[in-house]
């Protein structure tokens, strides 16, 4: 009997994505086993991911990032995106980085917009503020703790951190006629103290304030402190928002929450976390566009190679994942309006010294 030649079976929806943490013989027909550096997201067609560019030059050599941020004044007037590169702080005009200032060591560096100024936190330094001019400085800050992480909330400034309190949550009060907040010694909240566990988190979604430790998240209403569940976060910078929903990175999985209990949407994907280093777990940084969180995870080793820089993307529309890989590891990541033509980019610090945009050309920032 003769060999007879099958023909070609072309599969047209992949709709599904990717599923890695699954047997052969439940693979579902719209789903890819493995795939790298390509989209999902339109029915009947697969599209590759774009690559990265520099945002204007090499900010510092070498160095690692240790925060990003993009300041926007009320008026619009200022437009300035912030790093954090080895002690020092950087603004970028959309042409130029220009150091003003520096940090007292390589921690890392928090931001958050109010009052029209940026409020900075973290890198051994004292909270302090800058509005778009000059050097930093301390107006809106006089009294307030030094901590690492910060998040705004019902008009009010939240910081946490503390070297002395871990477990504690200050307050500023709201802002008087003439932008003004002060901060007293008794505004503060405690969140299950001495757990063994500290804070590692916050952030404004909607009417709440999550409060995130390493293995406990936290709401909080303007008046009270509700535990919610022992998941936590390692890292403030895996938190971000995407269509009112707020995606986390723990070393268990990949969480989401509205404020109740977090739904945990990684399985699909969980061996990509199991088979990351744990030295990571507090360097994953995250963003949202409008209907995508991207999550890096550091390398990855499975199946006998090594993946470098894994980023494991999920679409939110259509509940669906996807694996990327770049040339460059990144630190931090914020979403950036470019000052000469308004659009929304997307940028990270990486850690040789260069803050670059994501989806904006054919390469890695020079590597195929």
């Amino acid at each position: 009997m003769g060999v007879q030649q099958l023909q070609p079976l072309p599969i047209r929806d992949l709709s599904g994505g990717m599923i890695s943490n699954i047997a052969d013989v439940l693979l579902p027909p719209n789903i890819a086993r493995y795939s790298q550096n390509f989209h999902f997201d339109v029915l009947g067609r697969t599209t590759q991911r774009y690559g990265t560019t520099l945002a204007g030059a090499v900010v510092e050599a070498s160095q690692t990032c240790h925060g990003v941020h993009a300041f926007v004044s009320s008026d619009g007037a200022t437009n300035r995106l912030i790093s954090v590169f080895n002690k020092n702080t950087y603004h970028f005009d959309g042409t130029t980085w220009t150091n003003f200032g520096s940090t007292s060591s390589t921690a890392k560096v928090r931001f958050a917009s109010f009052l029209n100024s940026v409020f900075s936190v973290g890198g051994g330094t004292t909270t302090r503020t800058w509005a778009g001019s000059g050097a930093w400085g301390t107006t809106n800050v006089s009294g307030a703790p030094t901590g690492n992480v910060i998040a705004i909330y019902k008009e009010k400034a939240f910081i946490a951190g503390y070297d002395t309190y871990p477990d504690r949550v200050y307050f500023s009060s709201v802002p008087s006629t003439t932008n003004t907040i002060t901060w007293t010694s008794t505004d503060w909240i405690d969140v299950n103290p001495e757990d063994g566990d500290n804070i590692t988190a916050l952030f404004a979604n909607s009417d709440l304030l999550f409060m995130f430790k390493e293995r406990g998240f936290y709401t909080y209403n303007n008046s009270t402190v509700n535990p919610v569940v022992g998941i936590g976060t390692s890292s403030q910078e895996s938190v971000a928002e995407c269509k009112g929903f707020v995606f986390f990175f723990n070393s268990g999985g990949i969480f989401v929450t509205s404020g109740g209990y977090p739904r945990e949407i990684s399985r699909p994907v969980y061996d990509w976390i199991a088979n990351m280093s744990p030295s990571f777990y507090d360097d994953v940084a995250a963003f949202c566009d409008d209907d995508h969180y991207f999550c890096s995870i550091g390398d990855v080793t499975k199946g006998g190679r090594t993946y470098s820089n894994v980023w494991l993307v999920y679409t939110v529309s259509s509940q669906n994942w996807t694996i990327f890989t770049f040339a460059d590891s990144f630190r931090a990541m914020t979403r950036y309006i470019v000052p000469s033509t308004g659009a929304v980019s997307y940028v990270g610090g990486d850690v040789d010294g260069a803050v670059q945009t994501f989806f904006s050309g054919t390469t890695d920032n020079g590597t195929s």
